[in-house]
């Protein structure tokens, strides 16, 4: 805004002195090299925005075959993994028929759990393959029906005993399925290996295409730069020629900074004043809240502040000494320990006070009874002011006084 101020209004010397400067100055072909510098950049963003594109896309392509890699390697763990839970069961199936102990039927649970959580994960990893779904398609049935004839197995032994679970164990023939289970498992892995290799030839390929596209990239943008080169120094030569301007320039914006800033000096000394000001205002509301304070501390009623649970939160020193001892023994304790509606401490549900806290009530005149340690129960009139916040009363000032005292 200065800058633009100081070329709408320059003084007569200076547009005298500048029209001086052009007379001299030797015409140069100023919309030429803004079109030549245009050109350049256009070409270097164009080339930046291939290069980019190619790049991005050869790295999604890149993540997306190696996401299929793991995917790859999973589902071979996970055929793996089942073949080896599947193994583990029976061994632990056959131990438990052997022994029966309830070690061996944890292990032979632990085991089905495992292989059931395998045959979940290799299920979900092989969800977006057509050809992996029809392996694990005949994979599934075969590992079911050996986890069905187990379960039956240790159901056997567990309600009839042992020889009846090995006459059914002896008697069914599991011997086909095991193998088929085997063979459907090195079929998957064979071609998962098979995926394995053309998708790292992929990745390969990906990797050499975007070489080639930085590479080529490197080299076009270095020319557009050697290119780029030659035209800012011509755009240098025409910015020495203007130097002499920019300086007159410069001091008639050093003029109005300077202006600025005497304005700026006086906006902080205004500001100072009120920030004075606005302390004294602080003084004076603290010193009228001392003033409360000596005058509440003056007064020989007992003044409390309780809390919505009944916690006194503070009290006058008339208050301390009618419980003899410090202020620290009153506050923070309960008002059913120091003020109840009869000469004994009741719950604080019952008590009067909550009762006019919760209805927003103040109490005038209130009789009860002052509680005090080491002392009998002495009679007592007490009024309730309840303080709000928001719309809800959140404390009360209870003053008290002795029966037949008079403030």
């Amino acid at each position: 805004m200065m800058r633009r101020v100081a070329k709408d209004q320059p003084s007569a010397s200076f547009r005298g002195d500048a029209s001086a400067s052009e007379r001299v100055q030797p015409k140069l072909p100023i919309e030429t090299l803004e079109s030549r510098l245009l050109v350049g950049l256009a070409l270097v963003f164009a080339i930046l925005t291939a290069v980019v594109y190619l790049a991005i896309r050869n790295t999604l392509q890149t993540r997306e075959t190696s996401v299929w890699i793991n995917n790859t390697h999973a589902v071979i763990l996970e055929a793996s993994a089942i073949l080896g839970s599947l193994n583990a069961l029976e061994a632990a199936q056959a131990a438990y028929l052997v022994r029966g102990t309830q070690s061996d039927l944890e292990s032979w649970r632990r085991s089905l759990s495992e292989l059931k959580e395998h045959l979940q994960v290799a299920e979900a990893l092989t969800a977006g393959n057509t050809s992996q779904q029809k392996l694990f398609s005949r994979l599934k049935p075969l590992v079911e029906r050996r986890v069905e004839f187990s379960e039956k197995v240790v159901d056997v032994r567990n309600k009839d005993g042992e020889e009846t679970a090995r006459r059914l164990f002896q008697g069914s023939s599991t011997t086909d399925p095991g193998e088929k289970v085997e063979a459907v498992v090195a079929l998957l892995t064979r071609d998962e290996n098979v995926l394995l290799a053309r998708r790292d030839q992929e990745s390969v390929a990906n990797a050499k295409s975007t070489r080639r596209i930085l590479g080529a990239g490197l080299v076009l943008n270095g020319a557009l730069l050697i290119g780029g080169y030659f035209l800012v120094r011509d755009d240098l030569k025409l910015r020495r020629l203007h130097a002499a301007q920019l300086g007159r320039m410069n001091d008639v914006l050093e003029q109005m900074v300077h202006a600025r800033t005497s304005q700026l000096a006086d906006a902080n000394e205004a500001l100072t004043i009120e920030n004075l000001e606005r302390k004294w205002a602080y003084f004076s509301l603290e010193k009228n809240y001392r003033h409360g304070q000596l005058i509440i501390e003056s007064l020989s009623e007992m003044v409390l502040l309780v809390g919505a649970t009944g916690l006194i939160h503070q009290g006058n020193p008339a208050a301390e000494s009618a419980v003899q001892g410090a202020s620290s023994k009153l506050i923070g304790s309960h008002l059913c320990e120091f003020l109840a509606p009869s000469e004994h401490s009741c719950a604080w549900s019952d008590h009067p006070v909550k009762k006019a806290m919760r209805s927003n009530t103040p109490l005038q005149d209130q009789p009860g009874w002052l509680l005090a340690s080491g002392r009998p129960p002495a009679p007592v009139i007490y009024n309730l002011k309840p303080i709000e916040d928001s719309g809800q009363v959140v404390m009360a000032i209870i003053g008290i006084r002795f029966r037949g005292l008079h403030c």
